[in-house]
């Protein structure tokens, strides 16, 4: 889908209305529930610096962690610490505890005294989502056949109080989930006789009960467990007073900007790249870039084969300037292509591309722009980049790392590359990939794999540079068999400089096949190394397609050269080879190049090793 629309000015939902737009959310809610308003918050004194405060005893099962103070008053005893673990400090009978209590007394007959506005609820409220208020029950209250939803709707300072009859219980696995700047701080819940909180379950806010706390197994509590009269009971619960759990990192997503150049007078399409998106609830963008219109122009667009391929895109051009903002009813996710700029270059210069807005839903997660830059001018075409496939052998059922191996690539304004190489699934398995010494060490690289196929994208912010490995394409080897390696698709940038990909072979055996009186081969082929894996020396096998100078050289994962067998004559023939002595080596995996030169060029072929000791 490429989906671009033309407008004056931003369009901005308010946020409850883009998520219904966005989820096709229906929004119910009673009278009753629209009049609630936000009570003031509950002092709680000093009994706000513990985690768990009990009245007759403390008692731990397993590895529960409080974050905060632990309480006792008027009991004199706890149980269970350790292997239970407090961060802040234990105060059993002591005067901190007793004035805790005093003021969890004060606290509690706060909150069961408030009368403005009170919102009648009764038996479950589990399922149903509630603003700030003040909420009554006459009885027992439970968070059973659903999660509980606590919106602040904005309000960073909304605040709940629950007045209990008499017993809380959430059944297991039960959730309080805060929205809309909810906070754990100002939810109180004030119980006439006992809570229990079920297991797993994940419960928000300051308990405070008239008789006792109990958290079953595994339960958590983002809040305060404060009884005044009975026990708190705990079972390997993590209790997190609010405000002492540290912040969690900040979410980042980084959008780039390319650096590259073009032709006078032309389209032109530069690529928004973004980091990885997924897993970070991201279901829209807005970013704004500035640029010289008297270099370029960007006033359009693409969203084909983009992570914004099937959103709602729509733009806002200006002289200078682009506004692109991007919607869809589920969460981007993935890494690369956000979506092309489109526009025309002028006759010649150079132009910044500046980042000067960019943002994620409401600002979170976190969005930050790196900036590009683009030269307009008349230039020599750019030479094509070669990618190479080994031709290598492997033995039966062992991992395998297959580089491939790249031309110079420097002075290019290579920035992204994307290739797929397919293979016999039978003979071998591609799925993943090793960066380690590689050209794309400080790159993000990205794949995909399917039935006979490996799909690989990198790109940096920087242009690549050098020549060698790009990447390794790791997996593992059947019991045996040969599969060519098959670069399928193959794109540079977007397609500039031409990607040219050279097709590799891997044969899975054991050991060299015996020397038969076959015709020569019409190129250097590499049969494997026999034995393999080794612990001090292998022959390197190899056919020759005529007389040739042969030379060996060995390198590490890093791609350091390590070894090298020098030159020495070979006449032509099937099985011809070298002796590796690697007894210097340390244990490990090494690749290995062979060099043939002979009176009508160089070959040149590689493949693997595996050195035990």
């Amino acid at each position: 889908m490429n989906t671009s629309t033309t407008r004056n000015s931003p369009i901005h939902f308010p946020p409850v209305l883009r998520a219904v737009l966005m989820m096709g959310l229906t929004i119910t809610m009673t009278a009753q529930l629209v009049s609630a308003q936000s009570p003031a918050p509950v002092d709680l004194g000093t009994a706000a610096n513990f985690g768990v405060l009990g009245g007759s005893t403390v008692t731990s099962t397993g590895a529960t962690a409080i974050s905060g103070d632990l309480g006792l008053s008027p009991g004199t005893a706890i149980d269970g610490f350790p292997p239970a673990t407090v961060t802040g400090t234990i105060h059993i009978n002591t005067p901190e505890a007793v004035n805790g209590q005093a003021d969890l007394t004060t606290a509690y007959n706060d909150a069961a005294g408030r009368s403005t506005n009170p919102i009648t609820v009764a038996g479950n409220i589990g399922g149903q989502t509630l603003p700030p208020g003040l909420y009554k029950s006459q009885t027992s209250l439970d968070v059973s056949s659903g999660d509980l939803t606590l919106d602040a709707q904005g309000d960073e300072n909304a605040v709940w109080i629950f007045q209990v009859g008499s017993t809380l219980t959430t059944t297991s696995g039960r959730q309080v989930i805060l929205t809309g700047g909810a906070r754990a701080s100002n939810v109180f819940w004030q119980v006439g006789t006992s809570a229990t909180i079920g297991t797993t379950s994940a419960f928000v806010g300051s308990i405070l009960a008239d008789q006792s706390i109990t958290l079953e197994t595994g339960a958590t509590l983002n809040g305060r467990a404060l009884a005044r009269i009975g026990a708190a009971s705990l079972d390997g619960n993590s209790v997190t007073v609010p405000g002492n759990a540290p912040p969690p990192p900040a979410e980042e997503v980084t959008l780039t900007l390319p650096v590259t150049g073009t032709e006078p007078h032309g389209p032109i399409a530069l690529p928004v790249m973004t980091s990885d998106i997924a897993d970070k609830g991201v279901r829209s963008y807005e970013f704004n870039v500035g640029f010289d219109p008297g270099i370029i122009t960007l006033d359009g667009v693409n969203t084909v084969g983009t992570l914004s391929e099937d959103a709602v895109v729509t733009i806002d051009a200006t002289f200078g300037n682009i506004t692109v903002a991007g919607v869809r009813a589920t969460d981007f996710a993935g890494s690369g292509v956000l979506i092309y700029l489109t526009g025309t270059s002028g006759s010649s210069g150079e132009t910044d591309l500046l980042f000067t807005e960019v943002t994620f839903n409401e600002g979170a997660p976190v969005g930050i722009g790196v900036d590009g830059h683009i030269r307009v001018s008349t230039a020599q075409p750019v030479d094509p980049v070669t990618l190479t496939l080994p031709v290598t052998g492997a033995e039966p059922r062992v991992g395998i790392a297959l580089p491939v191996l790249t031309g110079d690539i420097a002075n290019k304004g290579v920035l992204a590359y994307d290739f797929t190489v397919g293979y016999d699934t039978d003979v071998i398995t591609l799925d993943s990939v090793n960066t380690v010494g590689t050209l794309s060490e400080d790159a993000t690289v990205t794949v995909d794999t399917t039935g006979g196929r490996i799909h690989v994208v990198g790109f940096r912010n920087t242009h690549f540079s050098g020549s060698g490995v790009l990447v390794y394409l790791t997996g593992t080897a059947s019991d045996a068999g040969t599969t060519d390696l098959t670069f399928t698709s193959l794109t540079l940038n977007n397609g500039t400089p031409e990607g040219i990909g050279v097709d590799g072979n891997i044969q899975i055996t054991v050991g060299v096949a015996n020397e038969d009186e076959a015709a020569l081969p019409s190129a250097l082929v590499l049969r494997g190394n026999y034995p393999n894996p080794f612990r001090s020396s292998t022959r390197i096998s190899f056919d020759l397609s005529q007389a040739a100078e042969v030379q060996v050289e060995v390198f590490d994962m890093l791609g350091r050269q390590v070894m090298v067998l020098p030159s020495t004559p070979i006449p032509a023939g099937t099985d011809q080879g070298r002796r590796l002595d690697a007894s210097a080596l340390s244990t490990g995996t090494y690749l290995y190049r062979v060099i043939a030169i002979s009176s009508t060029g160089t070959q040149v072929t590689s493949g693997q090793i595996s050195l035990v000791k």
